[in-house]
């Protein structure tokens, strides 16, 4: 029986001694990723799940975040939770400036910090975009693809063939033109916009821009 009970003892000291040994962890909810695509202009929201078995209190948690206009420290907006149960840090950006970034987390309690990504050589890398700056390229992109390009191709396909029909090198210029402008739309907002609606137009006006050439005599 005494034996009995000294195993149990010596298993329950372990079990004790593993969960306290374990360090903190900050980790992204549910394991999904951070995203790697943000908009200029915008307020975003991050948050991660920082787990403490010890259960110290947060005291301060930050977001590094490095680009070429600078380097910031952003504060973390709240805590929700127990750290010894798991709690959501949140921290609320007011915008990103345009271009890579790379930055890190850390959470501080009395007896420490905790990092993210842990490792201290690696960093949490996105892109900021600007949406202003994409339509200018797609709106300057279109202009070309519809004026440059047509006559390129009209030039060139009648150059080789001087028997051939000057209307179907304009409209062979101008289906590459059209099906260049989608390539540049696609290209340029796939992953900005993600509202069904707005590629259901874009294809729309792409078949009907086929469509009207197609029925050019």
């Amino acid at each position: 029986m005494i034996r009995r009970i000294i195993v149990l003892l010596a298993v329950f000291c372990v079990l004790v001694t593993g969960a306290f040994a374990q360090g903190a962890v900050l980790t992204t909810p549910g394991n999904q990723s951070l995203p790697n695509l943000y908009q200029t202009g915008k307020r975003y929201t991050l948050r991660l799940q920082y787990v403490d078995p010890k259960g110290d209190d947060v005291t301060k948690a930050i977001f590094h975040d490095e680009s070429r206009s600078g380097n910031i420290d952003i504060p973390m907006k709240a805590i929700d939770g127990s750290p010894a149960d798991g709690a959501t840090v949140t921290w609320e950006v007011n915008g990103f400036e345009k271009g890579d970034h790379k930055g890190y987390f850390v959470v501080t309690t009395e007896t420490g910090s905790t990092r993210y990504p842990q490792a201290p050589d690696t960093f949490y890398e996105f892109k900021v975009h600007s949406v202003i700056d994409k339509w200018i390229l797609v709106g300057v992109s279109i202009l070309l693809c519809f004026t440059l390009i047509p006559w390129v191709i009209y030039t060139a396909v009648r150059s080789m063939n001087r028997r051939g029909s000057p209307s179907s090198a304009a409209k062979v210029g101008l289906m590459v033109g059209a099906l260049g402008s989608l390539t540049m739309f696609v290209w340029q907002f796939l992953g900005i916009y993600d509202n069904p609606l707005i590629w259901i137009l874009a294809g729309v006006v792409f078949i009907v821009i086929v469509v009207g050439v197609l029925a050019r005599r």
